[in-house]
């Protein structure tokens, strides 16, 4: 079991990033190939080399593709096309694992209904609390069902419609985490990414791990190292396993940065936590590598 879970998470995927090009397929801010001693613009549909230099201005994403492969970049910095591809496949079973941990949450026996109930409440004068519904929260536990049933278009009209109709922050954020999740599901992680930019629950609400765990991956998976950490640095619960998650994402992110002393430090606090055998045996494997 341990050869299999070693195997499945960190082996480097036996395949070279050179030989394939990548088609540009969505830029929203400034992209720049490196031409000698010059930057050149990049535009959606231009081929990429995976020995051309890119640099990403501030505020700007860029995706790629090949086949089946979709590279999302939003972090500003210079990147090699080439290494964007070796960190992709190699890091693909840490957001794999991170993916099915946020499925296995949601199919555990829980609240049936929209979180906004729960946490959107008026006091009344012997501060009681009055639970609250609305049209969001029915539209949100549609789009549920249809969620449940895989079917992604019916599933991302209705929260659309309750993002709509949401009152305030709490109904804005479910909508906006289904939303995303949805697109998620789609294998549209770019259109996820920039929904779940604009996502941070309340501690209270049902859906609080699973947004917690799919916006740090997604963070993660497009190159943001530090915006993953600062992401991952609020989070506010005590599901063991949630942390344990999360704690890996961080300490991967500080390896990339070259910071390895802090991603050893994490990775032994993943140890001593123990929140489940794949995530432990992958911070042990890691700190083996070291």
């Amino acid at each position: 079991m341990k050869k299999y879970i070693i195997l499945f998470f960190l082996v480097i995927i036996v395949f070279s990033a050179y030989g394939q090009n990548l088609s540009v397929t969505y830029i929203d801010g400034f992209l720049e190939v490196k031409d000698g001693n010059s930057w050149i613009e990049v535009y959606i549909g231009d081929s990429l080399s995976p020995t051309d230099i890119l640099r990403l201005d501030e505020d700007s994403l860029a995706e790629f593709s090949h086949g089946n492969q979709t590279i999302v970049l939003s972090s500003p910095g210079v990147y090699t096309i080439g290494n964007l591809i070796d960190i992709s496949n190699n890091q693909s079973g840490i957001v794999n694992l991170v993916s099915r941990k946020v499925q296995q949450m949601f199919s555990r026996p829980g609240p049936g209904k929209s979180a906004v109930m729960g946490v959107r409440a008026d006091k009344t004068d012997d501060e009681e609390l009055s639970w609250m519904g609305s049209d969001t929260e029915e539209l949100i536990n549609w789009g549920r069902e249809k969620l449940d049933e895989g079917n992604y278009s019916e599933a991302r009209a209705n929260f659309l419609e309750a993002l709509d109709f949401a009152l305030d922050d709490f109904e804005k954020d479910e909508a906006l985490f289904y939303l995303g999740y949805t697109e998620l599901l789609s294998k549209n992680s770019l259109k996820a990414l920039e929904l779940f930019r604009d996502v941070s629950p309340h501690p209270s609400v049902i859906y609080y791990n699973q947004a917690y765990l799919l916006k740090a991956s997604l963070l993660f998976e497009s190159f943001a190292w530090n915006d993953t950490i600062d992401w991952i640095d609020t989070f506010n619960g005590s599901d063991i396993e949630t942390l344990g998650s999360l704690t890996l994402l961080k300490g991967i992110c500080y390896l990339q940065l070259g910071s390895h002393r802090e991603a050893d430090n994490l990775f032994e606090e993943i140890i001593a936590l123990d929140p489940d055998p794949e995530t432990t045996e992958i911070a042990k494997e890691l700190l083996r590598k070291r």
